[in-house]
């Protein structure tokens, strides 16, 4: 099965040493898009198929809310294909900016510890990969305006069943 890329090299390579006025593109060499296809053949069967609906499915869950992002996988890419952390061949005044929350999935708890002690577990994974005074950890901050998170919020409050309040004293820090 050829790709879309593939496709267009091959178009590419027809064009070359052919004055631009005397081409045609011949439509064998085009790329079908689902778009303009009504049916499609899966396992031999001829199925009907709705480009719209099949876009709209793609994006929004039954309930007509929007599709949940997986940040996550792609997070756990990144992670793994990039050295995320600061090198010896980094830029001087580089600043590094890290996303708080992400840092929070990806450093382990024990459980039971104090808030205290997990502030110290997350300020010395930091402090130990990135360059003193050139790092900013950001956490992700809504106003009371709508925003991205609306709809996180919304699927959340769907799915809470019963969760304990937690409070915060002064002897936990």
């Amino acid at each position: 099965m050829q790709t879309s890329k593939d496709v267009g090299n091959k178009i590419l390579a027809s064009m070359k040493n052919q004055n631009i006025v005397d081409y045609t593109f011949k439509k064998s060499l085009q790329v079908v898009t689902q778009a303009s296809k009504s049916k499609i053949k899966v396992d031999g069967e001829t199925v009907d198929v709705d480009p719209q609906l099949l876009f709209q499915r793609s994006l929004f869950e039954n309930n007509g809310l929007p599709r949940e992002a997986h940040k996550s996988t792609l997070a756990a890419a990144l992670w793994n294909t990039v050295d995320c952390a600061a090198s010896d061949n980094d830029i001087d005044d580089a600043v590094y900016i890290l996303d708080g929350g992400s840092l929070l999935h990806r450093i382990p708890w024990t459980r039971g510890e104090s808030f205290k002690s997990i502030c110290k577990v997350y300020i010395d994974y930091i402090t130990r990969l990135y360059p003193s005074g050139s790092t900013v950890v950001v956490f992700d901050g809504y106003s009371q305006q709508p925003s991205t998170k609306d709809i996180t919020h919304i699927r959340r409050n769907l799915s809470i069943r019963n969760s304990p309040d937690i409070h915060f004293t002064d002897d936990m820090l």
